[in-house]
């Protein structure tokens, strides 16, 4: 009963530092020092820069610094004409795109000038990240011949959001006896 109190109480504990509320198995891991589990808070994007198209509305390549210093990440960013999206987790969605470390991504947003950002946190024995943290930040531009920059050098952030990864790995299945026997039992 008291082990029931304490872990329902983490959550809570944990929530008001942060903006999103993290399960309350994963809070206990962020506590124990014992694990490579950080629950990150903020992070800063940094000397965002980009080149517009010939009308000067669309952004055709920008590059950036992404910082969290809760989780000791320092990153470099950017986007250009020969950028591939990589899988989102759940097959949808805008493309997502990887900075130079593949644990940070991002999402941007051409309308409202919205960049989301995307960081895997709390990794398994394997060193798989179970979950994702991600917030989003307005960019506000001052573009001059097709070069546009921001007013500010460094824009906080805050992550909003905490969701499980799902890994894409490649799986071999055995099929034989169990699965012949599991087909053959189908009603």
């Amino acid at each position: 009963m008291k082990i029931t109190l304490l872990l329902a109480s983490f959550p809570a504990t944990l929530a008001a530092q942060l903006a999103y509320t993290p399960p309350a198995a994963l809070a206990v891991k962020a506590k124990d020092p014992n694990n490579n589990c950080v629950l990150p808070e903020d992070y800063h994007v940094k000397e965002f820069t980009a080149i517009t198209n010939d009308t000067g509305h669309s952004l055709v390549s920008y590059k950036l610094t992404f910082l969290n210093t809760l989780t000791n990440s320092s990153t470099s960013c950017q986007y250009g004409s020969d950028s591939k999206p990589i899988p989102s987790p759940n097959g949808g969605g805008l493309p997502r795109y990887s900075c130079e470390s593949k644990d940070v991504n991002f999402i941007w947003q051409e309308e409202p000038k919205k960049l989301t950002m995307i960081q895997k946190v709390c990794p398994d024995a394997q060193g798989q990240a179970e979950y994702e943290a991600a917030g989003s930040v307005i960019i506000s531009l001052s573009c001059n011949l097709n070069v546009c920059q921001t007013n500010d050098t460094d824009i906080k952030g805050t992550f909003t959001s905490l969701n499980p990864t799902q890994n894409i790995r490649a799986m071999r299945h055995k099929r034989g006896v169990a699965w012949a026997s599991h087909l053959a039992n189908q009603d």
